[in-house]
């Protein structure tokens, strides 16, 4: 179970993290925003390759099913490292989280007193109106977060159970046994795909709000 909280968590909060990890101590102003958007497409990157890692273990678990060899073990060997880094990844993430939480709070302050600072009463208004684009923005963010750790729990959950049967049953006769949940894996994996790309096309558009540079023109 902590292992597979583990892997659940590192599909989302790095995320938050990248929001918020280490802005509160930088310049004020666009270098923060600089900052954050930095982090917010690192993110990105580091999501796409966690993307990666679940499409090759059940990309595995395909081949072992649908192409087996006279020796099961390599294949099983393949399949079972790959649901291995799915969660070495979550557990890499998992520092990232309780750095989050300590800088959260800090970097919200140091946020709201840059504008409450502006001496200009319009001005003030749009920092506070630009403040809470930028919370909806996150807030959207957060609730894409949510979705990706609920379709990643059943997903996780049967690669694991997978991994743990056949490494005691690596047999045809075993992997007959358990096509149904072999089946439900695929369907999962396809829903949890389909909530990451939802996530990661919002990382790109708020890393681009966020941005101070505009993004090169697609040719």
């Amino acid at each position: 179970m902590k292992s597979l909280q583990m892997i659940r968590s590192g599909l989302v909060v790095a995320i938050a993290a990248a929001l918020l990890i280490g802005c509160a101590n930088k310049k004020t102003g666009f270098d923060k925003a600089a900052l954050a958007s930095k982090r917010l497409q690192d993110t990105r990157s580091e999501l796409a390759a966690t993307r990666a890692e679940v499409v090759k273990a059940v990309d595995f678990l395909d081949d072992l099913v649908n192409n087996p060899q006279a020796d099961l073990r390599p294949q099983y060997a393949r399949f079972s490292k790959a649901v291995d880094e799915v969660e070495r990844r979550g557990q890499r993430t998992r520092d990232r989280a309780n750095d989050m939480r300590a800088k959260r709070e800090e970097y919200v302050v140091r946020w709201k007193a840059e504008a409450d600072a502006l001496t200009d009463a319009k001005m003030k208004e749009r920092a506070y109106a630009r403040m809470g684009e930028a919370r909806a923005s996150f807030q959207s963010l957060t609730d894409k977060m949510a979705t990706v750790r609920t379709t990643a729990t059943p997903l996780m959950s049967n690669l694991r159970d997978l991994q743990r049967f056949l490494s005691s049953d690596l047999t045809r006769g075993g992997i007959q046994s358990v096509n149904d949940l072999i089946i439900a894996t695929r369907a999962d994996e396809q829903t949890l795909l389909a909530a990451i790309d939802d996530m990661a096309a919002a990382l790109d558009q708020v890393a681009i709000e966020m941005s101070p540079v505009a993004p090169a023109e697609k040719r």
